[in-house]
């Protein structure tokens, strides 16, 4: 996983596999009644590796059931580059509970799996938007 080279040797960048990224809460903004959480998932391994696209979540309870969660893509993914120790992030935005007349999911842990991978990362916290309904945005290098 990592840097690979192809025939000719020239090196080859692959994507970032689940084992390779780590991801963290990393705050809250909010403005007209929506929170934006932003996440980022940094590299911890020892090569360069690539992400794109829309991260997907999933909300748990607290015993490990499924929360309903669904989500709306807003952006346009493009590559991000990550060699060791650097972060790729996104934006979980949705409309804050108290304003909609509802109380916020029960989310006490989300996965998030990265595209084009199998095995999703385990947060130890989830999103608690009204009936689970997400907007996300795509991977961006740093941020």
């Amino acid at each position: 996983m990592g840097v690979t080279t192809d025939a000719t040797g020239a090196a080859l960048v692959t994507t970032c596999q689940p084992a390779l990224l780590r991801p963290a809460f990393a705050g809250t903004d909010g403005a007209a009644g929506t929170l934006h959480d932003k996440w980022r998932l940094r590299n911890v391994g020892t090569h360069t590796c690539t992400v794109q696209g829309f991260p997907a979540g999933q909300n748990y309870r607290a015993d490990g059931r499924p929360l309903r969660t669904s989500a709306r893509h807003s952006g346009t993914p493009s590559p991000a580059l990550l060699t060791p120790g650097q972060h790729a992030s996104f934006f979980v935005s949705y409309p804050e509970p108290g304003n909609l007349g509802c109380t916020g999911e029960p989310a006490a842990r989300m996965t998030i799996r990265v595209p084009n991978t199998t095995v999703p990362l385990i947060a130890r916290r989830g999103e608690r938007a009204c009936h689970g309904h997400l907007q996300e945005t795509p991977l961006v290098h740093g941020g």
